[in-house]
């Protein structure tokens, strides 16, 4: 059976990172990057496609196991009735070749630790040859190899206490493979299709970021007003276009709301860099006038007057959990009556005991969604983070603090969240852990706390 999806810790070097599980097994590493091939890929099939495994002799789960203080080294303890040993995992920063360390410390008593080495290549399908090199035994396998260093001895399968794994994979594109998926979900693909569609609110995100730096006192950058508004000038050619979405749908591109609202966020912050800041050059003129457009038609055509609340896109009448961002993002003010509207229609809509599904409606069929998927997803954690965000702007911070407490207490015990939430089930869901989920933790935490208190 596989570990639950929170009972995983992530090491990483910038570069790429693993996860382990609280059993002390690596289940999943691709190296030497992240969008190389996994040579652990336990995590999507079984033991047999990769694995990394140290851990005493019969032992389940570990006692306890926790982060060093501000870093990835990951520190996982076995209490057993021999005495107590100690796990230290890492992966060095590095210039060219990724190491994996693994340390194993005995802190009393006598214990027996058993390390199972399993090296698939190619998302597990691909067994190595082993070979010995300069006193070390090295996994090889077309273009990739790995060379495994320890001071036990490595028996002649290929088992052993390894304390340091470098490697060099080459690199390989396959749209599919034969993995079974995590807990049965399938199928398992490589890559992401969304490489392939439009997705425009990214360029307010980089513009709203680049104005942020600025405000902070960061130095400015002469190259970064120029990309800046280099961007800028080619949102203003794009922004009537439809896109595929924040959520990378399924279906054809739409005027998604959420995105005509961050090109009015980059428009916005674009003149407000200017009008302070008269000196740098840019087309004020014109970008006033922009924004003013921008703005106009958002509340035009991405409003429902009749449910006093913004819609996914135009014309539509489904809600978006990104419509919570519009007080955030100062498109409108917290107390405007179309912002509460939203907010309420959200909440009683997308909403179950405050976690937010990010998109849908109750009163249409699953089947129609735009995403080409069901309601009976997660929710979407980020999503309620907005949804605490908005509480407290539109005046319900007590609100706001319990349900922030409430998606704090669903960390592991690393600190980790996924994508998403099953209320139902109690289990964090989908990829993990992810940026993106934590971005909206601390953003909260700023929010509610003013920074002083938001540790």
């Amino acid at each position: 059976m596989h570990p639950r999806i929170e009972d995983y810790a992530l090491i990483g070097d910038h570069q790429t990172a693993a996860l382990v599980s609280n059993l002390g097994s690596i289940d999943w590493l691709c190296l030497p990057r992240f969008d190389s091939a996994a040579c652990f890929a336990a995590l999507l099939g079984d033991e047999e496609n990769g694995h990394w495994r140290i851990a005493p002799r019969g032992a389940d789960a570990c006692t306890r196991r926790a982060y060093r203080h501000d870093t990835l080294v990951l520190d996982t303890e076995w209490e057993t009735d021999e005495g107590t040993v100690r796990v230290t995992d890492l992966m060095p920063q590095r210039d060219s070749s990724p190491d994996v360390v693994r340390v194993v410390e005995g802190l009393d008593g006598r214990v027996t630790v058993r390390s199972t080495l399993r090296l698939r290549f190619d998302y597990g399908s691909v067994v190595p040859w082993m070979r010995r090199s300069d006193g070390h035994r090295v996994a090889l396998a077309g273009p990739d190899v790995v060379w495994l260093r320890s001071e036990p001895p490595v028996r002649a399968w290929g088992q052993g206490l390894q304390h340091a794994l470098g490697v060099h994979p080459g690199r390989r594109r396959e749209p599919s493979c034969s993995l079974s998926g995590y807990a049965g979900s399938r199928p398992v693909r490589v890559g992401n299709d969304a490489v392939r569609q439009t997705q425009l609110d990214v360029y307010g995100e980089v513009i709203d970021s680049l104005a942020l730096s600025r405000r902070s006192g960061l130095p400015a950058k002469p190259h970064m007003w120029r990309m800046q508004s280099a961007l800028m000038e080619y949102l203003r050619s794009v922004w009537p276009k439809p896109d595929e979405g924040l959520w990378e749908v399924r279906g054809p591109r739409r005027h998604f709301t959420h995105f005509k609202v961050m090109a009015w966020v980059a428009a916005d912050r674009a003149v407000r860099t200017l009008e302070k800041e008269p000196k740098l050059s840019g087309d004020l003129d014109g970008r006033r006038p922009l924004r003013e457009e921008i703005h106009h038609e958002v509340c035009e055509r991405g409003f429902d007057a009749d449910r006093n609340t913004f819609t996914q896109s135009y014309g539509s009448r489904e809600l978006d959990a990104s419509l919570l961002l519009i007080p955030v993002v100062r498109f409108l003010p917290p107390d405007d009556p179309r912002v509460v509207g939203t907010v309420d229609a959200i909440r009683a809509e997308l909403s179950h005991d405050g976690f937010v599904r990010r998109c849908g409606s109750d009163h249409r069929p699953a089947a129609s969604s735009v995403d080409g998927l069901p309601d009976s997803e997660g929710a979407f954690l980020v999503c309620s983070f907005w949804l605490a965000d908005a509480l407290h702007l539109t005046g319900r911070t007590e609100e706001a603090c319990e349900l922030f407490e409430r998606l704090v207490g669903l960390v592991n015990d690393v600190g980790l969240l996924a994508e998403e939430y099953g209320p139902a089930t109690g289990r964090q869901l989908g990829n993990f852990p992810q940026a993106f989920r934590h971005v909206g933790l601390v953003g909260t935490a700023l929010a509610l706390f003013d920074g002083d208190q938001a540790g």
